[in-house]
């Protein structure tokens, strides 16, 4: 515990202007968050619908047999077929039922028009164009005062073989041109009035096709709903997400603490020279441990002369230039040309991890002490 202490003490002590400077920063920023969120959160714009209503349109009908035929008998009603046979049933008859709704109240005059329209379109590649419309009116009805919910209905009738001929003859008579004909009952509403307090006046188009395939007919009818509404500015307060809430003051708090824990510790964070000579051992001794074998020096070789090195670093170096082993003994040393070159620990080294095993160590004793040139104490050729 006291080691990593003395290291963290190290960096702190070495990054002391970067971690005072970052931390202000950091404090900055917590602060900017913070003021945002608490003290002067702003606003923002949102659009919010204050008239809300719609139109709906839809289309009804069926067909009568009147026909003779080995499939339906006359007088038959046959209602919302996709396809009626022109053979079995050549009139289709139905409805347009028009009504709206709104979020509040509302009171429109409603005029419905329906109109029979064949014309012919010319399909090319990227664009089309009408050739020729015919249009005439079948039905048109007004109605006053029409409350939201309240339906108005129009009737209509498409008479297939007339519709066929119709169709056939304005195509004869324009000498057939190119062009692919179309035939369709087309309604026009038109309406005028108030909707949720709001002034309305608006014309909508709504279209019934009709497809004549095979001595059939198609009346592909659809139910319409438009929307519409009206919207204003508004500006509420800015609502302040958890990073500005709570990250802000968090990082303000946490910053301006450690700022405050540098600062009072600032001149208690510097090395003693006896507390980095500690650390600077302990890094050599982790770091060299393969060439450091610990034995036991007997008296004689201790009474050698002895060299001092400045580090353990440079002792290990100079083992490795003369090809000898680093032996621990209460010191450490290396054994070469009848010197013993010795490096001793610091007194702050109290424990360390050993670089080999205390029952492998090999005793070098009167009897075993090496002479000059062996493994211990290597010589220059």
């Amino acid at each position: 515990m006291q080691d990593r202490w003395l290291r963290l003490r190290s960096l702190l002590d070495n990054q002391y202007t970067v971690l005072v400077v970052s931390l202000l920063a950091l404090a900055l920023v917590g602060g900017w968050l913070t003021y945002g969120a608490h003290v002067e959160p702003g606003t923002t714009t949102m659009e919010r619908t204050v008239s809300s209503w719609s139109m709906t349109g839809a289309y009804n009908h069926s067909a009568t047999v009147t026909e003779e035929n080995p499939v339906e008998p006359v007088g038959a009603t046959l209602t919302g077929r996709s396809t009626y046979l022109t053979s079995v049933s050549p009139v289709a008859t139905g409805a347009f039922s028009f009504r709206y709704t709104a979020r509040g109240n509302g009171d429109l005059d409603i005029t419905i028009e329906e109109r029979s329209v064949v014309r012919s379109i010319e399909t090319g590649e990227d664009s089309s164009a009408e050739m020729w419309r015919d249009a005439r009116t079948l039905e048109t009805r007004s109605q006053s005062s029409v409350s939201p919910g309240e339906a108005v209905t129009v009737p209509f009738s498409v008479d297939a073989p007339q519709a066929k001929n119709r169709t056939a003859q304005i195509e004869e008579a324009l000498g057939n041109p190119p062009g692919d004909p179309q035939f369709s009952i087309v309604t026009t509403v038109s309406v005028t009035g108030t909707v949720n307090g709001q002034a309305v006046d608006r014309t909508t188009e709504y279209v019934l096709p009709v497809t004549f395939v095979n001595g059939a007919y198609r009346l592909n009818a659809t139910t319409e709903t438009r929307e519409f509404g009206a919207t204003e500015t508004i500006t509420v307060p800015q609502r302040p997400g958890p990073l500005e809430s709570i990250g802000g003051p968090l990082l303000l708090a946490c910053s301006l603490g450690g700022l405050a824990g540098l600062v009072w510790k600032g001149d208690d964070l510097s090395l003693s020279d006896a507390e980095r000579d500690r650390l600077r051992f302990q890094d050599d001794r982790e770091t060299m441990d393969e060439w450091i074998n610990e034995m036991r020096l007997p008296d004689e070789i201790r009474e050698r002369q002895q060299i001092d090195a400045a580090s353990l670093a440079d002792l290990v170096d100079f083992a490795i230039d003369t090809n000898n082993s680093v032996i621990k003994d209460e010191g450490y040393h290396v054994l070469h040309d009848g010197m013993l070159y010795t490096y001793e620990p610091p007194e702050s080294v109290v424990s360390l991890p050993e670089g080999r095993p205390a029952e492998n160590a090999t005793a070098l004793s009167d009897n075993s002490a090496p002479t000059d040139g062996e493994i211990t104490d290597s010589s220059d050729d």
